[in-house]
């Protein structure tokens, strides 16, 4: 199993979490896509689809929808982008809860 994480400063400006979430998705299925292309081009086969875990049901919910209706450029490409890829079945999006989510510490500011 590879696990890779990355933390990285916001790029553009989002109203909502949604469209943040999204936009990192979709930095995820890059990642994956290249990490999947060097594998293949090591002569390994890769048939199955590379499952990435998000922590937002509103997420995983559109990656599967194909009438969703977004109103951000930005956002509304990064959707197509990973609708391709899932719609293909070359990556997987499932929900992982926060109890389970490894880097989800990560993400929150740090108390005193």
């Amino acid at each position: 199993m590879l696990v890779s994480w990355m933390s990285k400063q916001k790029s553009c400006v989002h109203t909502s979490t949604f469209g943040l979430e999204f936009t990192a998705l979709k930095t995820a299925v890059e990642e994956a896509v290249m990490i999947r292309y060097h594998i293949r081009l090591m002569r390994f086969c890769v048939s199955s689809p590379t499952p990435i875990c998000i922590d937002s049901m509103s997420v995983v919910l559109n990656t599967a929808n194909l009438g969703s209706t977004l109103n951000k450029k930005t956002v509304t490409l990064a959707y197509h982008f990973v609708r391709e890829y899932v719609a293909n079945g070359a990556i997987e999006v499932t929900k992982i809860d926060s109890d389970d989510n490894f880097s989800d510490p990560f993400t929150k500011p740090l108390t005193s």
